[in-house]
């Protein structure tokens, strides 16, 4: 997606491509942004290690929402973000449980960080939320 935002979060597997290689790409364009990982998946000890030394949290599956956007502030809070923080979700299953998660999010958020902007994208389908 085109626009500023400060947080990329994606899950490692993806059905096209790698999540560690996308989040490590986007890094190299915008070396301020912020980045976490989730995965259902076991990591050894050296795949953890490389993941940290780049500067990444990788959250594990299932975690709580709250666990989630503890992780989400911390990493957004050490960017070089405005007052206004944007926030692009995008998840290509677009299943309606994940879509109750992320309008929970959409309202969380915005009491953790003040003034935030977040839009939940999908493949074929847009869920963009208010402004705050």
């Amino acid at each position: 997606q085109k626009g500023r935002f400060d947080l990329v979060l994606s899950d490692v597997v993806l059905p096209d491509g790698n999540g560690v290689e996308l989040v490590f790409q986007l890094l190299e364009q915008r070396p301020s942004l912020a980045g976490l990982l989730i995965s259902g998946y076991t990591f050894s000890q050296s795949e953890w290690e490389y993941i940290r030394q780049k500067g990444l949290t990788l959250l594990q599956k299932p975690c709580k929402i709250v666990d989630l956007l503890k992780h989400v502030y911390q990493s957004i809070k050490g960017t070089d973000s405005s007052d206004v923080v944007h926030i692009s979700v995008i998840d290509d299953t677009f299943d309606l449980s994940a879509l109750e998660i992320y309008r929970d999010i959409t309202d969380i958020l915005p009491e953790i960080l003040g003034s935030c902007n977040v839009a939940c994208l999908f493949p074929s389908r847009s869920v963009s939320t208010r402004p705050s």
